[in-house]
């Protein structure tokens, strides 16, 4: 048993429910705890509305048991608390992210036009944890998730298919806003074909995705959980690395010559990624890797990438830039279209 545990944020959302019983999942195949979290603070409104302070707070604790219940019968094994904190959702959760070993946030789904928009909770929570980030969505035509995922101890399966619908409710500590973002899902589909030109399905074999970039030392805590989450689900590892050609004002004599020395871009590429990956191989011989190595956009090549993925793993670099923490332009495309749950890992 770690002693750093796993946190949901539940606001009694079905998103939120969904995202609480990914977390008893993942903790159960960490051998952790998990701590449910529900953050209210009673502030009046200057509105003519009667409120009752009393009452909202009964509110809060009764959906926390309520999500406490279950995760409870589905997990009975599992060491879980709940707490109602006095605070508002991002301070409660960033103070959160500090301590824990995993946070977790439910998202709703894609609406009628593709695609959907972070919530501001959400997003502000990935932009500046200090821990990574899991975002579940439920699944389509249910209020959470029904189905146990297979036991850590059964390669090669995964969870239930994640949500292409569109899930509504109130903005919470676990929820986004649906909305439209403008940009196409690279996400295949059933009926589609995978790299290889078999059926795409999504969440059918559980593979572990995880897009790699930069060198080896800006990849390392990515890689660390990727390869971790991949041996606690006992599934294969696919480790995606995008490239595309430099524009011409970036090429040098010594960028050329590195490239020629490889053979070309592609094999640069592909000798960059065995790189990163070399040292985690060794750590953790167990764990079955597939190095894929495709030009195109990052967000592109791992939305095509993830069809059939369990978990996609994406990194957020540690910055702050004038407009205050993003998230990046990967792990964006991929929160706001995978089908399946995004870990997104603060690294340096």
């Amino acid at each position: 048993m770690t002693t750093r545990g796993i946190t949901a944020g539940v606001d009694g959302s079905p998103e939120s429910l969904a995202a609480a019983e990914w977390a008893a999942d993942e903790a159960a195949r960490r051998g952790t705890s998990l701590r449910l979290l529900h953050a209210w603070r009673w502030e009046p409104l200057d509105l003519p509305l009667v409120q009752n302070p009393e009452t909202e707070a009964e509110r809060a604790r009764v959906l926390l048991e309520a999500a406490l219940a279950r995760v409870r019968a589905r997990r009975p094994e599992l060491p879980v608390t709940a707490t109602v904190v006095p605070e508002h959702a991002v301070p409660a959760l960033l103070r959160e992210s500090r301590d824990a070993e995993l946070l977790v946030l439910g998202s709703r789904g894609h609406g009628a036009v593709l695609g959907f928009l972070l919530g501001s909770y959400g997003q502000q929570v990935i932009a500046e944890a200090h821990c990574p980030v899991v975002s579940v969505r439920r699944p389509a035509g249910s209020e959470a998730h029904t189905n146990h995922p297979p036991d850590h101890a059964t390669p090669g399966r995964g969870g239930p298919q994640r949500d292409a619908s569109g899930g509504k409710g109130p903005d919470g500590v676990a929820s986004g806003v649906e909305g439209p973002d403008g940009m196409a899902s690279g996400t295949e589909g059933p009926g589609r074909r995978a790299p290889g030109g078999e059926e795409f399905r999504p969440g059918a074999d559980g593979e572990v995705v995880v897009g790699v970039q930069g060198g080896a030392d800006e990849s390392a805590d990515v890689l660390r959980f990727a390869f971790e989450a991949a041996r606690a689900r006992g599934s294969r590892l696919r480790a995606v690395r995008a490239w595309s050609l430099p524009p011409l004002y970036a090429y040098s004599p010594g960028s050329l010559a590195l490239a020629d020395e490889a053979g070309g871009l592609e094999p640069y590429e592909r000798k960059a990624l065995a790189t990163a990956l070399a040292p985690w191989r060794e750590r953790f011989p167990e764990v079955q890797v597939t190095e894929h190595v495709e030009i195109g956009s990052a967000g592109q090549v791992l939305l095509s990438a993830s069809g059939r993925a369990s978990l996609l793993v994406v990194g957020r670099r540690v910055r702050r830039t004038p407009v205050g923490p993003r998230i990046g332009s990967t792990a964006h495309a991929a929160l706001h279209h995978a089908h399946c749950p995004v870990a997104v890992v603060p690294h340096t």
